[in-house]
């Protein structure tokens, strides 16, 4: 029997793999039914990395963990090359990458439902992004060895990512405060486009960045084709601008055939019969 291939948002997964919240849980019925199923083996549980890449500094920090994202630049040592009737070629190369120094680290509720997470077989899922922090190769779920699949996959993450931001949701958050940042100070281009936004109103840049990450969990979630998307989270606090709002439900099911259910729902999935 195939594994079903689910990607759970923080406030499914959290419970599910601590046995104690799950145990007091307005949902405990249906969670410990897919706990069940996990331990048995029928499902296969990806996260998203957002989880610590984004969302790990609380929400008054965001602001300044961004600001103190820097650029770290590496230059080999220069080669000399002679060849035949040309004139002597130096090679060096200049790497440009961004440092995540000031990266907190996970808090200890955190980590230690994380480490709970990984030892019931849950791997991360990612949007990857030129020169953004990456965890441990190991965490994630296996690269596709074949080139052209790996190809697809990232061409349909990046597809459901634009679409997200030409809808306004997802990192168009993000986007949006460093075009704001930047209007009222150039100088902020330095930074580059995308991280000015730690710059602009501090208080918009959290509920920005957990749009951010919602919007890269589903399109990590498109791009791998996983089954289902099982959250909690229908957008209520950021009204239709998230993009998990009830409103976009069926846009997401057209457009990307993504299947996005409740814990309830899942269970009910789970526990029909084969």
């Amino acid at each position: 029997m195939k594994k079903i291939d689910i990607t759970f948002d923080s406030n499914v997964w959290e419970n599910i793999v601590d046995t104690e919240k799950l145990a007091v849980h307005s949902n405990a019925e249906a969670l410990t039914v897919i706990r069940q199923a996990v331990e048995a083996g029928l499902i296969a549980c990806y996260i998203s990395d957002t989880y610590v890449t984004l969302e790990t500094p609380n929400s008054h920090q965001r602001a300044s963990h961004f600001k103190e994202i820097t650029n770290r630049v590496d230059r080999t040592e220069p080669i000399v090359e002679a060849r035949e009737n040309v004139a002597r070629v130096i090679f060096s190369e200049l790497r440009i990458r961004q440092s995540f120094n000031q990266h907190p680290g996970l808090d200890e509720i955190k980590s230690t439902a994380l480490v709970k997470a990984l030892a019931l077989g849950f791997r991360f899922i990612n949007v990857p992004r030129i020169g953004w922090l990456r965890l441990e190769d190991d965490l994630y779920k296996p690269m596709e060895i074949d080139e052209q699949e790996l190809a697809a996959r990232l061409a349909k993450t990046n597809k459901a990512v634009l679409a997200f931001e030409q809808k306004g949701l997802g990192s168009a958050h993000v986007w949006e405060k460093a075009k704001q940042a930047i209007q009222q100070n150039p100088d902020l281009k330095l930074y580059g486009q995308f991280l000015a936004f730690a710059y602009g109103d501090s208080k918009k840049i959290p509920k920005a960045v957990a749009e951010w990450a919602d919007g890269d969990a589903l399109a990590a979630h498109y791009g791998h084709g996983h089954d289902v998307f099982c959250t909690l989270d229908n957008g209520r606090n950021a009204g239709t601008k998230s993009v998990l709002h009830k409103d976009h439900r069926q846009w997401l099911k057209e457009e990307f055939g993504l299947n996005i259910c409740t814990p309830t729902e899942l269970a009910a999935h789970i526990s029909q019969p084969a």
